[in-house]
């Protein structure tokens, strides 16, 4: 099944993943926004899926934190803490102890900053997923913290013994699970360019990269803005809305995530009890007045005692129901993605420039209109 003007498009190759996660909704519906492509694949054979499954998404993360380390930095990696309800707690990649300190080996990993940046003391029964096995002094900090499971993307270190060995045994010990991600998932996609659809125009002026300017590649650092907007376009691809998919994230004053959240049903909530059209349907009430808003999501789900002058990354410009609670909240600034219900914002306008709080809308570094993460099959990555 294909949908018409679709800039979302997700693919899927199996048909048991398929069954997996489908949700009662009008298949003509349309994915209209924002732009996130998934391409899943596996030797079953062929269907589709509409919406990121949690071990996926909290994969993507970690993969998209690994792109945010500097060249500097022996080891590219990324880490992601998320607790037993699905709620995201901490982000790390490695990076340099201080910028100051600029001794070869002296980095900090990306297992370590996660935990340093954590939203909860408390990590009892978390999970965290990280780019590689962790090492020794990682395989403590993750002991000793209270996580009872670890999902790593790769253990290959490039060599033939087994250097997993010592943190293994730690992790063993302690009864924290390890196992590596498993997934159809190959490929995500993050469009900054897409058009708003019920406009016809283009959310973002033209970025064609100068002659002189830097190339842009993959090795290349994520900047703060791409890397926040991209996580706000990540959790998007977990909204089940087949309309509009809104992400975001919330950030505060030392670049530190406090809170992601997409639009969905209320928690506990039915899928098969689930009208997402428009209007009332089978004694079912329409999704308008029910759905919880991304913005909503990323603040109740967030470290609310840190938001005081924080930024939230969202990829759709909020209505005046979220503005008045992000600006309760002592949100600041609010950098959007797209503006395409330009026409039914205007009291939300009025709501954030009265009090004060800064709009932007986000703008991709030429040559970095997509961000491709790749996922290799489990036995091409992991020995």
């Amino acid at each position: 099944m294909m949908w018409k003007n679709l800039s979302t498009t997700i693919k899927l190759a199996s048909p048991i993943a398929a069954f997996c996660c489908l949700w009662r909704t009008n298949p003509l519906h349309r994915m209209e926004d924002p732009r996130v492509d998934l391409v899943y694949s596996s030797d079953i054979g062929v269907g589709r899926t509409q919406y990121l499954k949690w071990d996926d998404y909290f994969m993507a993360v970690t993969l998209l934190a690994e792109r945010r380390c500097k060249d500097i930095c022996q080891t590219r990696a990324g880490a992601s803490i998320f607790d037993e309800t699905k709620k995201f707690e901490g982000i790390g990649y490695t990076s340099e102890i201080h910028p100051t300190v600029d001794i070869k080996d002296a980095e900090c990993h990306a297992e370590l900053n996660a935990l340093l940046s954590r939203n909860s003391a408390d990590l009892k029964n978390s999970t965290m997923y990280v780019s590689y096995f962790p090492c020794n002094e990682c395989a403590k900090y993750i002991i000793q913290s209270g996580i009872k499971s670890v999902v790593y993307y790769t253990n290959k270190k490039g060599t033939t013994e087994d250097p997993y060995k010592d943190p293994k045994y730690m992790l063993q010990e302690a009864e924290v699970n390890s196992k590596p991600f498993q997934t159809f998932l190959r490929q995500i996609t993050i469009d900054f360019r897409g058009k708003d659809p019920e406009v016809g125009t283009s959310s973002q002026n033209d970025q064609t990269p100068k002659k002189n300017e830097d190339p842009i590649t993959i090795k290349t650092p994520l900047t703060d803005d791409e890397f926040f907007m991209a996580m706000a376009f990540v959790a998007s691809a977990r909204s089940k809305d087949p309309r509009t998919q809104v992400g975001a994230c919330i950030v505060n004053e030392e670049n530190k995530v406090i809170g992601i959240g997409y639009n969905g049903m209320p928690l506990r909530f039915n899928d098969a009890n689930t009208n997402w059209g428009k209007v009332e349907k089978d004694g079912l009430p329409k999704k308008d007045p029910i759905v919880c808003h991304g913005e909503l999501n990323a603040f109740l789900f967030g470290n609310v005692a840190e938001m005081k002058n924080s930024t939230l990354y969202v990829t759709l410009f909020p209505c005046e129901e979220c503005a008045k609670v992000f600006i309760r909240a002592g949100i600041k600034k609010v950098i959007y993605h797209s503006d395409k219900q330009h026409d039914k914002r205007e009291i939300s306008r009025k709501l954030l420039k009265k009090a004060g709080v800064k709009t932007e809308q986000f703008t991709p570094t030429p040559g970095r209109e997509k961000i491709v993460i790749d996922i290799k099959p489990l036995d091409k990555r992991c020995t």
